[in-house]
């Protein structure tokens, strides 16, 4: 079988068998088609590897054979997985795959990935807002207007809904037991990336969004709790939302709220041939549905649950640069 693949005039098998052996390389034994979705865009990040889920699970059933078995479900999803008991699983895909030149070298892949991600100008990036704001006095003067932001056609009645629903002084809004107010000052706004940049994504030790020129924030798109989908250049006002908050006794109020809001937007950037990468946490990501979350490209990023934001930023940073 892996000569067959080996072998294979379709190109797709041996990188996704590339793919599944760096996994393991680095320690997984438990592979699921998500996380060889991702390898593969980082071999080969000119396929579009979202709409390859039914090649990737194929080649992972046929890599079974090294002594593998699949956990959970038998079908084609980005939950599919497979786990390996045997320890020969990286000598096996080794021999098979040193026969073809088709799959990209170490040095290529760590070469490829950054390279293609700083030159293609179809590359947007999906990050989460920030709890954490500039005060009202580095605000300008500009008055925030509802319609100048983007997707503004497809959020308007969400987004006015949402606005009167927490600046309502009979609305009981709670984080964590402790009471949220909103008067929010629609006189003065500010750019969004410079709202957010006392963030941990956003601050100078992490992404440094207050150095974003105009065609740094133009590619990045904010998952915002009180405004859905933003651009980062799009000029907000002051707010306190967070996608966990409770209100009205409803808990994770924006994240349900949003719910089924924005997936239309992100089909839409899809289907542009934009190539969305997403550093977005549970909390925000929770926000979409599984098939636009099939659209999104998640980098391998090393973090722990506390650092993970200026990690991420970190990331966004050294692709900036």
């Amino acid at each position: 079988m892996f000569d067959k693949i080996a072998n294979a005039h379709n190109t797709l098998k041996p990188i996704i068998l590339r793919a599944i052996l760096n996994i393991y390389q680095n320690g997984n034994n438990v592979i699921s088609a998500q996380m060889v979705k991702i390898e593969c865009a980082e071999i080969d990040n000119t396929i579009i590897w979202n709409n390859r889920i039914p090649a990737i699970c194929s080649a992972m059933r046929n890599s079974l054979e090294c002594g593998g078995r699949i956990l959970g479900e038998n079908r084609n999803f980005n939950g599919f997985t497979i786990t390996f008991g045997a320890d020969n699983l990286k000598q096996i895909i080794q021999q098979k795959t040193s026969k073809t030149n088709s799959v990209k070298t170490n040095e290529n892949k760590e070469n490829s990935f950054k390279s293609i991600v700083e030159k293609d100008p179809k590359n947007i990036f999906l990050i989460t807002c920030s709890s954490k704001k500039i005060n009202e006095n580095e605000l300008s003067n500009n008055s925030f207007e509802l319609e100048s932001l983007s997707f503004h056609d497809e959020l308007k009645d969400h987004r006015m809904n949402l606005i009167k629903l927490i600046t309502n002084p009979e609305t009981v809004h709670l984080r964590k037991e402790k009471s949220i107010i909103n008067n929010i000052n629609f006189s003065r706004s500010e750019l969004a990336h410079l709202v957010y940049s006392e963030g941990k994504f956003y601050n100078k030790f992490a992404s440094c969004s207050k150095d974003w020129e105009i065609e740094v924030s133009q590619k990045i798109y904010i998952v915002s709790a009180l405004f859905g989908l933003i651009r980062a250049d799009d000029y907000i006002p002051l707010y306190d939302l967070a996608m966990n908050d409770t209100i009205n006794n409803s808990k994770n109020f924006a994240q349900k709220f949003w719910k089924g809001k924005l997936d239309n937007i992100i089909m839409k950037l899809h289907k542009n041939d934009f190539r969305i990468l997403s550093l977005l946490s549970n909390d925000y990501s929770n926000c979409f549905n599984e098939q636009s979350k099939d659209l999104l490209i998640i980098p391998k990023i090393e973090f722990t649950r506390s650092d993970a934001p200026s990690k991420r930023g970190k990331w966004l940073k050294s692709l900036l640069q």
